[in-house]
This record gives C-alpha cells, sequence and structure tokens, in this order.
C-alpha cells in the first residue's frame, strides 16, 4: 500500500476460504504442538502433502494481496502479478531442499517421541526450518539504513495537538502527502525514501526538490511537519545489477517498514494516526477527537485500546469525500467501498461499515486474522514494524498481528473515515508482485509471514459478543 507509501497494501483473502489457525506458523494446520505432524513425518507417506499446503496457504493469501490495488485498475487481473502457476512451478523445482529438511525433522521426532520433548521438538523443527528457508531464499534480516531524523523539523515549542499523523511515502508520491497533510491540519511525522546513498548528486537534487515542496505547504501544515529521510543502500530502487528474484534483489526493495518505524520514532506527542500517504482523513477528525471526545484520547493514552478509523477508496472520477454523508451518497451509486472490499475482506471487514455508517458512539470489534485497519494508538506499547517486510505484501497486516498480539482493544470511531482515489499499483508492487516480477518474492513473502507467526506470541480471545 504502500507502494512507496501508498495504500495498495492490503492483505489477501485466503483463496476465498478461512485461513487455517496455525499460530505456531509450522505449516501444518491448525495445531498448538508438533504431535500430530511428528507423527505423520516419521509414520505416514503422504507427510509431503501437509508441508505443501501449508506453503499454499501463506502462497494464496499473498496472491490475493497482490491483487488487492485501490479499486484494482487494470494491471494483470486479481490474482496480481507472477501467478500462482509460476509459484507452483518453482517450488516444485526446488522441492528437495524443504524433503530434506522435513525427513531430518522426523528422525529428530522419532528420537526424542519416547522421551515426551515436544515442545523441544517443535523449537527444532522452527529452526530447521528457517535454516531452510535462509538456504532456499538467502537470509532475511532487518537491513541498515542511513536516515536523517527531523530532517525539516517544526519550531521548538508546545504541541496543543494531543494526536500525530505518522506516514511515509516516496518523492512520487509527494502530491498524496500534500493532500493528506492539508486535510489533517496538525502534527505530522513523515519518512521519505531517498532512492540515492546519500552524499551523492542524485540525493541532494531530491533534497532540493523535497525542500522545494515542503514551503508550497500552506504555513497552518508545515508548520506542524518533520520530515525524517531514509537513503536507499547502493544504487537505490532503480538499480538492476541484482539477480532476479535472489535475496540482493529483495533487499533494494522499497523498506516499507523501515520508514514506518522512522516515521513513528520522530513524532512529538504520545498518540498516533498510522496511515498510508494515499488517505485523506475526513473533515475535523483531528478537531473533533480533541473537542468533543477528550475522554476517548485520554482512554487511548492510558489503555490499549487501537481507535479504528474506517477506510474507503473511491472512483477516481468520482470528488473525494470530506463528510460522511457525502462519503454515503457515493456508496449507494457504487462511486465508493470499503477499503478492499472486493479482493479482501478480510483487511477490513472487520470494521463493520453498516454498524458503522449508522453508529453515534464507538464500537469495539473483534481481531481477525489479516484484519489491516488504520489506526490511532499510543506510542508507548505499540509495537514496532517488522523490518524484515520489504517491498510489497503483508507489511501492514504483520503489523496489525503484532497489535492484537500485544492485547489491544479494536474500536471503531463513528462518523469520521479516511478515503483514497483509486490510482495505478505502485512501483514497489510492480517490482515485488507485478507480471515482470520474479515469483521468488512472492514465495519469500509467504515464508516471511510464516516465520512472524511462528516468533509472534499467540493472539488473545476475542471480546465476548456482548460487550462488542
Amino acid at each position: 500500500g504502500e507502494g512507496e507509501g501508498g495504500a495498495d497494501d492490503a492483505e489477501g483473502d485466503v483463496g476465498g476460504d478461512e485461513a487455517v489457525a496455525d499460530p505456531v506458523g509450522d505449516g501444518f494446520g491448525e495445531d498448538t504442538v508438533l504431535e500430530p505432524a511428528a507423527d505423520d513425518l516419521a509414520e505416514d507417506a503422504d507427510a509431503d502433502a501437509d508441508i505443501d499446503a501449508g506453503v499454499g496457504d501463506e502462497a494464496d493469501a499473498v496472491d490475493m494481496y497482490a491483487g488487492a490495488g485501490p479499486r484494482d485498475l487494470p494491471d494483470g487481473g486479481p490474482m496480481g502479478g507472477g501467478g500462482s502457476g509460476r509459484v507452483a512451478a518453482l517450488a516444485a523445482s526446488e522441492r528437495r531442499r524443504f524433503e530434506e529438511i522435513a525427513a531430518a525433522a522426523a528422525a529428530a521426532a522419532a528420537a526424542a517421541r519416547d522421551g515426551g520433548a515436544w515442545l523441544s521438538i517443535e523449537r527444532q523443527w522452527a529452526r530447521r526450518k528457517a535454516e531452510a528457508e535462509d538456504s532456499f531464499f538467502g537470509r532475511m534480516p532487518p537491513l541498515a539504513y542511513t536516515t536523517v531524523q527531523s530532517w525539516l523539523a517544526p519550531p521548538e515549542g508546545d504541541i496543543s495537538a494531543r494526536v500525530t499523523l505518522v506516514t511515509q511515502c516516496s518523492l512520487d508520491r509527494l502530491p498524496r502527502l500534500r493532500a493528506t497533510l492539508e486535510a489533517w491540519r496538525g502534527p505530522a511525522s513523515v519518512a521519505v525514501y531517498i532512492d540515492a546513498p546519500r552524499g551523492s548528486a542524485a540525493a541532494a537534487e531530491r533534497e532540493a526538490a523535497l525542500a522545494q515542496e515542503r514551503r508550497h505547504l500552506p504555513a497552518a501544515v508545515h508548520t506542524q511537519l518533520s520530515i525524517s529521510l531514509l537513503y536507499a543502500r547502493g544504487g537505490g530502487m532503480a538499480e538492476g545489477g541484482a539477480e532476479p528474484g535472489s535475496a540482493e534483489e529483495y533487499d533494494s526493495l522499497y523498506p516499507i517498514n523501515a520508514l514506518r518505524n522512522l516515521a513513528a520514532g520522530e513524532a512529538r506527542t504520545e498518540l498516533v494516526f498510522l496511515l498510508d500517504v494515499d488517505f485523506v482523513p475526513s473533515a475535523g477528525l483531528l478537531r473533533e477527537l480533541q473537542q468533543q471526545r477528550p475522554a476517548l484520547l485520554d482512554t487511548l493514552a492510558a489503555s490499549r485500546t487501537a481507535l479504528v478509523v474506517p477506510a474507503f477508496e473511491v472512483d477516481a472520477a468520482a470528488p473525494m469525500p470530506r463528510v460522511q454523508s457525502s462519503l454515503s451518497a457515493l456508496l449507494r451509486r457504487g462511486a465508493a467501498s470499503s477499503f478492499h472490499e472486493a479482493h479482501f475482506r478480510h483487511g477490513h471487514g472487520p470494521t463493520d461499515v453498516a454498524r458503522w455508517a449508522t453508529a453515534s458512539a464507538p464500537y469495539e470489534v473483534a481481531f481477525e486474522e489479516y484484519y489491516e485497519p488504520y489506526i490511532i494508538a499510543s506510542r508507548a506499547w505499540l509495537p514496532k514494524y517488522d523490518e524484515r517486510f520489504r517491498g510489497y505484501g503483508m507489511n501492514k497486516v504483520q503489523h496489525l498481528r503484532a497489535v492484537a498480539a500485544a492485547g489491544a482493544r479494536f474500536v471503531v470511531l463513528p462518523l469520521h473515515f479516511a478515503a483514497a482515489h483509486e490510482h495505478a499499483k505502485s512501483a514497489a508492487w510492480t517490482r515485488t508482485l507485478g507480471p515482470a516480477a520474479h515469483p521468488m518474492h512472492k514465495m519469500r513473502i509467504a515464508a516471511l509471514y510464516a516465520r512472524f507467526k511462528a516468533e509472534a506470541p499467540p493472539l488473545p480471545p476475542p471480546p465476548p459478543p456482548h460487550t462488542r
């Protein structure tokens, strides 16, 4: 969604079926320990089918993710680029590596079965699986980037507003950033990607363009704006020297989550509004929170509550709605919809737009797998984004799952919203999941998301229905 900061980045429906609970992320479907999976590996000739099913679930999710761009302008179809057929072909050609690891895990399970050391085996399996993935995909660690914090900063002094809008973008998204900031009219922390190494002539040129753009903002906007910079490693995104599909090419992709962490770290208020740059907040959102709902802001500051700002997408030819009544008119005539409603109902479905349309008070919703709303919450407890995710795919879903695992309550704000016009897919989508992208990247992202879930704490139980 991101694609250089935009909102393309939403998660995929799992082929139209409900995702299988797999808290361990081991690829064996619904389990919390590996007894059934280990028994199958040791005794069942069909164990390979279990492994393939787990990999397939994640690949299907990334496939749907690839097709979930705003209103899905023509770009290769709802399955996005790459296609599961290409992924399957590549996976089949390299299957032996995973079979060897599975056989080793089976031997370890058989050796330890009499001792009942299932937790140890589970950990061994996770480690061996990670080693196999690293061998197959190349290592996928967080990367170090050159950054400049608060490259342009507002004047020192007290900040009356209690919420900072946090976002990130590349230089081509600056017009969208301007629209977002002018609608917000409050503190904002933005991380901008400079696709050239710091100190280079190309970087200096881009810095000058960014400084010029800032001067075009209204005083009420730029006096509350902090801009931080993150520079490309090596030759930047446009560098074509890496082998297609390689770990080196993956490392050159848009550093979406590193940018998000940089922007969040430079916010000057405790409460932050985490938003993608393509989205425009509704009129008066910040003013209403501060003047009419101060108790709600107090709750956000004092608890692990994530305030959901509903997200919508709007036809390119339609005017950007600024108030709920205008948005409702667009929804009735089919010129707007809940964000990613057609391709990825899990992404924003739990917000329950039908309920939001008539609600006058905030209401709680249960977190579901792949839910990725835009939220306002306290920096004191919010997890950081996982910077192993680069380019396009699963990077915001990862963060919201971490938010849920941290014990967050998700409460929907009535009357207000954020909306994005339809637009073409970003460069990050094209390089990661587009028609010409190497299918290895899709597989890499699926494996990385499974690994993230295996490492993360379990999700807490949902709140009882009567409390929502």
